[in-house]
């Protein structure tokens, strides 16, 4: 696939995300079955002894990325070992997931996306990383993003980790991408787990 089909592949996937806001009652019932198939994924991890979840990373909405925030403060609450972490980007650079609390100070940082001021740099365990665009392939899950790599560069510094973070992919069903339309390439990386309003999906490698 050349750069420009691929390019107005993400625009189309993008514009359908937004589009699916002008339905108030639809979306905030999709949102409801993200947020109760999040929480579901975070005790079933720890049931199943996969990892001791205290600190996950999360991402900033834009662009029609579903708002996962209040879910993940609802995880956190009462139990103050639990922190939150948003990434900060540097172009060509793995992410570093900086702490996050709900007055955290906030700026403009690549892209515009907002990134925290002067907090630390945590470990994550877990992390949610949105999707433009999801797909099943061969029992591995893949995630279409922005283009910049950034996820993909930091899972490769993850890779050898003896506890690397378990990386979940966020995604409306809408953006279900099929196999004649993409093809991962070399440099992409799948995911653990995929949650969307109506299911989790876990990859079998």
């Amino acid at each position: 696939m050349n750069k420009h089909s691929l390019d107005t592949l993400r625009k189309d996937f993008i514009a359908k995300r937004i589009a699916l806001q002008k339905d108030q009652s639809s979306y905030s019932h999709r949102l409801e079955g993200l947020s109760k198939n999040i929480l579901v994924l975070l005790q079933d991890i720890e049931r199943a002894a996969l990892k001791n979840v205290q600190h996950i990373g999360f991402y900033w909405p834009i662009r029609g990325e579903p708002k996962i925030t209040d879910t993940l403060l609802h995880w956190q609450e009462n139990t103050p070992q639990r922190k939150l972490a948003l990434p900060i980007c540097k172009p060509g650079e793995a992410l570093a997931f900086h702490e996050w609390v709900a007055n955290s100070l906030l700026t403009p940082g690549f892209a515009n996306i907002p990134e925290p001021v002067s907090s630390a740099v945590i470990p994550v365990d877990v992390v949610f990383i949105p999707c433009v665009a999801w797909q099943m392939r061969l029992g591995e899950i893949w995630r279409l993003g922005y283009g910049g790599g950034f996820y993909d560069r930091t899972m490769q510094t993850w890779e050898d980790l003896p506890n690397r973070p378990f990386c979940v992919g966020v995604g409306f069903d809408d953006a279900h991408l099929p196999d004649d339309q993409w093809l991962p390439q070399d440099h992409d990386y799948p995911l653990d787990a995929l949650i969307t309003e109506s299911k989790t999906l876990f990859t079998s490698s």
